[in-house]
C-alpha cells in the first residue's frame, strides 16, 4: 500500500522558519484515520506561500512511522504529548489548527502550553464523540457500521462508499478519493474509546483566546450543530461552510477555507 508524502516523518516543515516570519508559527494536527498528508494536499504549500511557518505532526500510530505497530496501545494525552513536543521546539507561541479529533486534541494541549490562537475544523467538541455518535446512529446507521468495521478490521466493506459519506460530500469526484483511499489508515482503538467517554470538558485552555470555529453544512461525523456547540462553549461564533464535508481541507474547494482562515490571522495579528 502507498504512503502518503511524508510518511516517516514526524513532522513536516514548509515555510520559513519560525525566525523569520512575522507571524506565529502554525501547528497542524490531522484527524483520526488521517496523518500529517492531509495538510500536505494543500494547506502547507498555501500557507507557507502567505509567510507562515508550518510545522504539521504526525500522531503516534501512523503509518510510516516507528511506532505504528503500537497503534493501539496510544491514546489522546500521548497525542497531545506529541503536539507539545513541537510547540516547545518554537520560540514563541504558535497557532495551533486541529481537524476532526485534531480539534479536540489542540483545546487538550493549550491546556498545557501557551498558545498565540486556534483554528477548529470540523472539531469533536469539548464533550467528545457521545453525542455526535448518537446523532450519526440515528440519521445514518449504516454508515456506523461501516465506520467500526475501519476501527475493527482496517478495511470497509464498501470502501470507496464510505470514505466518500463520512469524509467527503457528493462533489467531490470519485477518481479523488480514490486516489486518497490508500493514505487513510486505521485508528487507535484507545482513542476512539477515549474520545467517547470524555468526563470532564477542556473548560480553560482557549477560553479567552482567539479561536476561530469551522464546520461543514454536509458533515456526517460532526455536523453543524455540534459545531455551533464548541463554537458557544468557546465563546464564540461558528461559521460553516455549507456545500462541503467533514474533511474541508480535501474538498475541492479548500482554497475556501483557507482563504477564510488567513484573513481571520491577519484580523487578529499574530
Amino acid at each position: 500500500m502507498a504512503h502518503a508524502p511524508g510518511a516517516g516523518q514526524r513532522v513536516l516543515r514548509v515555510g520559513p522558519v519560525p525566525e523569520e516570519s512575522e507571524h506565529a508559527p502554525l501547528v497542524f494536527i490531522h484527524g483520526a484515520f488521517a496523518g500529517a498528508w492531509t495538510w500536505a494536499e494543500h494547506f502547507l504549500d498555501y500557507f507557507a506561500d502567505q509567510g507562515f511557518s508550518c510545522q504539521a505532526v504526525n500522531l503516534p500510530g501512523r503509518k510510516g512511522m516507528p511506532d505504528h505497530a503500537r497503534l493501539h496501545e496510544v491514546g489522546i494525552q500521548d497525542f497531545v504529548d506529541a503536539v507539545v513536543q513541537v510547540v516547545d521546539s518554537l520560540t514563541r507561541p504558535p497557532v495551533l489548527i486541529g481537524h476532526s479529533m485534531g480539534g479536540f486534541v489542540a483545546q487538550r494541549v493549550a491546556l498545557e502550553r501557551e498558545v498565540a490562537a486556534a483554528v477548529l475544523m470540523s472539531s469533536v467538541p469539548p464533550t467528545g464523540l457521545a453525542g455526535p455518535s448518537v446523532a450519526l446512529a440515528l440519521s445514518r446507521p449504516m454508515l456506523v457500521w461501516e465506520i467500526a468495521r475501519i476501527e475493527s478490521f482496517g478495511a470497509p466493506l464498501n470502501g470507496l462508499d464510505t470514505l466518500h459519506q463520512a469524509i467527503f460530500n457528493d462533489h467531490m469526484p470519485r477518481d479523488v478519493s480514490a486516489r486518497l483511499m490508500p493514505r487513510f489508515q486505521m485508528e487507535s482503538r484507545r482513542a476512539v474509546i477515549e474520545l467517547h467517554a470524555v468526563v470532564v470538558p477542556p473548560l480553560a485552555g482557549l477560553r479567552g483566546k482567539p479561536v476561530l470555529v469551522l464546520g461543514a453544512g454536509r458533515d456526517n461525523l460532526i455536523p453543524p450543530a455540534f459545531v455551533y456547540g464548541t463554537a458557544a462553549f468557546l465563546g464564540t461564533q461558528a461559521h460553516i461552510f455549507e456545500d462541503m464535508g467533514h474533511a474541508v481541507m480535501l474538498e475541492a474547494d479548500w482554497v475556501e477555507v483557507a482563504d477564510a482562515i488567513v484573513d481571520w490571522l491577519r484580523e487578529i495579528d499574530v
